[in-house]
């Protein structure tokens, strides 16, 4: 179990940091997407799993699209463990060990007309390995098995700043595996949290940027023309005029008053 949680969270760091370089470069264009760490744990089939049908899950699940594209592609890598004892009363204690991966591939909506909040639903075919490991009087038991299903799910992040991402997800999965001669569920219910990186920003605002503006005109006064200060100075010695006659008239009222 250990060797597993350290394969799968090398595995995800791998493919986390291999995707944010390419990442960076789209930001420029006309791409948007997300790659997040998903930690959290996984339910098997009880019936079939049963001392170690709870598992502890981790992975990366990543999606990208252009913008005029109405959904994403999804791709996410997942892996889980668990182990668990029973008693026989013939055979006394027995240890049990689950292990499967999942690689899911698939499509993902996301609505992210909001700078900050994005729900997202998503699906697809899921490709899924199970190992059963069983411990008994010391002597140690195994087999693997693998098969196709599906899976679907959803859930929602909250981008801080620019690019960091966090939130949660729930999903099922479905898929069969031969262990020991027999076909078994190695699908089962997954929920975790998420974190990571998103680049592209919101749709809604590159919209919005890409909305042509209109060019600021510089204010600008025409000079003048000397035509038209003429014009001016002949109004202004016509205003002084009819200052100065109503000056005169005035006075003369005033005379015709006193007399």
């Amino acid at each position: 179990m250990k060797t597993l949680s350290l394969y799968t969270g090398a595995m995800s760091l791998a493919v986390f940091l291999s995707i944010l370089p390419p990442a960076r470069a789209a930001a420029g264009n006309q791409w948007t997407g997300n790659a997040n760490l998903l930690l959290g744990a996984k339910a098997l089939d009880k019936n079939d799993w049963e001392p170690a049908n709870e598992q502890g899950e981790a992975g990366v699940e990543t999606d990208f699209r252009r913008r005029d594209w109405p959904l994403s592609v999804a791709i996410d890598v997942l892996g889980a463990a668990g182990e668990g004892k029973i008693y026989d009363p013939f055979f006394g204690e027995a240890k049990m060990q689950s292990e499967t991966s999942e690689l899911c591939l698939g499509v993902r909506k996301v609505w992210d007309g909001s700078p900050s909040v994005r729900p997202f639903i998503g699906g697809g075919i899921s490709m899924i390995k199970a190992t059963a490991r069983v411990t008994v009087l010391g002597v140690t038991v195994e087999d693997s098995g693998s098969g196709t299903g599906s899976w679907l799910g959803g859930g929602v992040y909250w981008t801080l700043g620019d690019s960091f991402n966090i939130g949660f997800e729930f999903r099922t999965s479905s898929g069969k595996a031969k262990l020991f001669g027999q076909e078994i569920k190695a699908g089962g219910g997954h929920g975790g949290l998420l974190v990571g990186y998103h680049w592209g920003g919101s749709a809604k605002k590159k919209d919005e940027d890409r909305q042509e503006r209109p060019a600021r005109v510089p204010a600008y006064e025409e000079p003048e023309s000397g035509a038209l200060e003429l014009e001016k100075q002949k109004l202004e010695i016509e205003k002084q005029k009819l200052d100065l006659e109503k000056a005169k008239f005035e006075f003369e009222k005033q005379k015709a008053g006193g007399k």
